[in-house]
């Protein structure tokens, strides 16, 4: 669905070594799914169908089986996100002190629209989360940043600091 160019290997080379000495600690290569899926995201920004069917095959496992960890994880992406990747908790202790609040500031100031969407300048997405950890309480709710999303990026990509949206965030 996103992809828009033929699929091109990540494992080769340099990364397809770095690969094998990864999975060299764990006692199957199955244990190294997550490190696998770490470096094809790095490597794209992304993990696409393609690139999953890539690791399933490296690892001797199903791409059925690896899509099944791709998709329960919120920290992959499956699709193109954009440079700054904020992530807004929206559980129960987060929405009573206004996580939707929140969530719609960082939606009108980064001109994603909704969540999951991308801005038009590619640099935000956000996206609610069900638990950061930072415990929202009267600091208000928890959001994080991401930033940048590794990747393959021209020299010119801004990494300036998005506008804090009020209420103010935990942490």
């Amino acid at each position: 669905m996103h992809q828009t160019t033929a699929h091109e290997p990540v494992f080769t080379g340099e990364r397809k070594k770095e690969l094998e000495q990864i999975l060299e600690r764990y006692e199957t290569r199955r244990a190294g799914l997550l490190p696998a899926l770490w470096m094809v995201q790095h490597a794209r920004g992304w993990i696409s169908d393609e690139a999953m069917a890539e690791v399933a095959d490296v690892l001797g496992l199903t791409p059925a089986y690896v899509k099944g960890v791709v998709t329960f994880y919120t920290m992959y992406h499956q699709h193109p996100v954009g440079e700054h990747f904020i992530q807004v908790c929206t559980t129960t202790c987060c929405n009573v002190v206004g996580a939707e609040d929140v969530v719609q500031a960082f939606l009108e100031q980064t001109g994603c629209g909704e969540l999951g969407a991308t801005s038009p300048d590619g640099k935000y997405t956000v996206i609610e989360v069900e638990c950061l950890g930072g415990g929202a309480g009267k600091r208000g709710p928890w959001a994080t940043r991401i930033s940048p999303i590794p990747r393959k990026r021209s020299s010119s990509a801004s990494t300036s600091a998005i506008p804090t949206p009020a209420p103010t965030m935990g942490g």
